[in-house]
This record gives structure tokens, C-alpha cells and sequence, in this order.
């Protein structure tokens, strides 16, 4: 016990790489998040039985990455087995794209095998999904972890794919050599000699590759409808650069608080919105001209713009344009990322309003959408 005890000592937490791999999905690291993935499975080969918490984020965050990768099957493939292990959990900074074909990923019908196929003289426990297992294990069509050692410790794992009325032979090494000695029985020590020598790495008995039934695809990425809803803050300086007379003059702060409603079309790549907004005045004066020539100060601002852009990873870029009582027209650059692990967006918009006596205004937003209506509408 206590070698197997060192031996666990020097496991990476598998939890941190997959947690790892989930962000790396959100910013769009595929190489990235591949290879985190990666060292999850090697961990588990030195950890505990998985915990079903463990094992459902891990087929979320490959779902998310294999559907992002445009394998949908084998998304599929892997939402059907994070739900299986439990219905319930979700990542929601993953976001209705996502969500869309999680929900249309279903259990796969009938029952397989797994069978362990040890070295001589070797003895431990396998562990299916975390669930201590005598072999050969019925299990449901479709991915599993299966996990073997002894005294609560595993030194091997692997994710296997298993299809209906399939036998499938998991060959599993002997333990790695600080763990023979727990293992292996005491007698006779010739035995022991030939169990510490190293083994050839574990492999598979060829089988027929698995061949899975059918699985539901949700429809292609199509052109859709998405609501706006949006709370930010304005910040401009409206006596900074005077064009009429092209001169700079002290600068004047005003600060807004917009409210935005609206709702825009997007696909798999581009978007486009329009939104009307409400801003009462937070501080400063909101200076404008009246048709008469009168110089006055409004307590808020209101009105409406247009924005389309594109969507690339979790960036959105785009421009904007609108108008703006009183007396301003409004164009902005538009940048745009999802929140990682939330289910919003944040805008900032850079920009110039032009005031109806050809004054300009630089002036630049922060907008953060509510969450459940991001303000990129959730295009990733």
C-alpha cells in the first residue's frame, strides 16, 4: 500500500487537464484542447475510479470539440456518452450551438461486451465509467472508460468505442514495477522476476471495427433568428475636436448608461442586428444645436443602429452605424467575445459620433449581454 501510495503521489489530477481543455474549446485551441484531452486519459491511468462528474465534462468538452471540428458523428458519438453518465450536466459557456446537438445526440440502442485479458499470475478489479466491474461487463453501445488495478488505484485506462452485440478484448498490462510487489502473489519469486520486466505497451485484440446504428443529426447550420437585450455604458467627449473650426478644445466627459433591445439573423460565419436603444445621463452634460440655432442639454440620449460583421472563434468583428438624438449620427468598430464559462458576451465599440453643426465626438462602449441573449446572439 504504501508503494502504491507513492505511486498515485507522482498522478497529474486528470480534472485539471479536462478542465484545462474546456478553455482551451472556449478560445478556440483545437491543437490545444486535442492535447489536454490527451493528458486526461493518460491520468487516468494513475488515478482513482473516475468520478461521474469527471467523465461527463470530459465527452462535453470532446463533443464540443469534435463538433467544432466539423466531425458531427463523432460528436454525437460523445454527447450521447456525457449523457448517459448524467442527463443533467451542461457547460454553458458551450452555448445553444452546441446545446443544439447535444439535445439531438440519443443513447444508442442494445448491449456489448468488455472483456479484460490480463498476464498470468496478475490480479485486480476493473472499473467501467468508474463502476467496479466483473468481466466480461454488459455495457451500453458507445464510449466508455475502462480503468484496472487494485486497491482503489488504477494503472491502466483507456477509452474504448464499443457497438451493439460487439465483444471487445481490452488487453491490460501488468502493473508498472513499484506495484508488482502489491499485486503479484509473493510465491514463486522466479514469477515476480518475469512480472517486473517491461511489458509491450497495452493494445487492443483486433476486433471488427464497431459498426454504431444510425445517429440523429440536427439540421445543418442554417441562417436563424436571435433576440438582442444589452446593458452598457457610453463614454464620449463631445467638445474634444471641433471640425467646424478645426481646433481642439477642453474636453467634456459625458457618461450614458444605454439599454438596448433589438434582434438580428446570424450563420454559421456572419451575423447582422438592428437595435434601438434608451441612455439616461449618468454624468456630465449632453450638449446639441436646435434646428433654431439654440444651444441646449439633453438629460439622455435615444435611438437605433445597424451592426454585421463575422464570427471567428469566439471573436466577433463588425461595424456599426445608426443615429442618436439629439443630433448625432453614430459609427463604431465593433469587437465582440464570448465570456469562457458564462453564457454571455461583451462588446466594445470604438468610435466617432458626427453632431449635426459637423462637430465630432470620439467615443467608445462597453456593452454586456444578459445572459441567454448574448449580444453576438451566440453565433459560435
Amino acid at each position: 500500500m504504501m508503494l502504491a501510495g507513492a505511486f498515485a503521489a507522482d498522478c497529474p489530477d486528470p480534472a485539471d487537464a479536462v478542465a484545462n481543455a474546456e478553455k482551451l474549446v472556449l478560445f478556440a485551441d483545437v491543437e490545444g484542447a486535442r492535447a489536454a484531452l490527451g493528458e486526461a486519459e493518460t491520468a487516468l491511468a494513475c488515478s482513482p475510479p473516475a468520478a461521474p462528474t469527471l467523465l461527463t465534462r470530459l465527452w462535453l468538452v470532446e463533443g464540443a470539440l469534435l463538433l467544432d471540428g466539423g466531425d458531427l458523428r463523432a460528436a454525437m458519438i460523445s454527447f450521447a456518452a456525457a449523457k448517459r453518465v448524467d442527463p443533467a450536466m451542461w457547460i454553458d459557456g458551450f452555448g445553444p450551438k452546441r446545446r443544439e446537438a447535444y439535445d439531438a445526440a440519443v443513447p444508442l440502442e442494445g448491449a456489448g461486451q468488455i472483456t479484460i485479458d490480463l498476464p498470468p499470475e496478475v490480479l485486480g478489479l476493473a472499473w467501467v465509467d468508474g463502476v467496479a466491474q466483473t468481466t466480461p461487463a454488459s455495457v451500453a453501445p458507445g464510449e466508455h472508460l475502462v480503468q484496472y488495478g487494485a486497491e482503489g488505484q488504477a494503472w491502466f485506462a483507456r477509452i474504448t468505442l464499443v457497438s451493439a452485440d460487439q465483444v471487445l478484448h481490452v488487453e491490460v498490462p501488468a502493473p508498472p514495477p513499484p506495484l508488482v510487489a502489491v499485486i503479484s502473489p509473493p510465491e514463486p519469486v522466479p514469477q515476480l522476476a518475469v512480472l517486473a520486466a517491461p511489458l509491450p505497451a497495452a493494445a487492443s485484440v483486433p476486433s471488427p471495427a464497431p459498426v454504431l446504428p444510425p445517429v440523429p443529426e440536427p439540421p445543418p447550420p442554417h441562417t436563424r433568428a436571435y433576440g438582442h437585450l444589452a446593458l452598457g455604458a457610453n463614454f464620449s467627449f463631445p467638445t474634444l475636436w471641433d471640425a467646424s473650426h478645426f481646433r481642439i478644445t477642453d474636453p467634456g466627459a459625458v457618461t450614458l448608461v444605454p439599454l438596448e433591445v433589438g434582434g438580428g439573423v446570424s450563420g454559421k460565419v456572419v451575423w447582422a442586428r438592428v437595435a434601438f436603444s434608451v441612455a439616461p445621463l449618468f454624468s456630465g452634460e449632453l450638449p446639441y444645436v436646435t434646428a433654431e440655432g439654440d444651444e441646449r442639454t439633453s438629460g439622455f440620449a435615444a435611438g437605433g443602429h445597424f451592426a454585421a460583421g463575422v464570427s471567428a472563434g469566439p471573436i466577433d468583428l463588425g461595424v456599426l452605424g445608426g443615429t442618436l438624438w439629439p443630433g448625432r449620427t453614430a459609427t463604431a468598430v465593433v469587437v465582440g467575445f464570448a465570456i469562457p464559462g458564462a453564457p454571455m458576451e461583451l462588446e466594445v465599440r470604438p468610435g466617432v459620433n458626427v453632431l449635426s453643426e459637423r462637430t465630432l465626438e470620439p467615443t467608445v462602449s462597453l456593452v454586456l449581454a444578459f445572459p441567454g441573449v448574448p449580444a453576438g446572439g451566440w453565433r459560435r
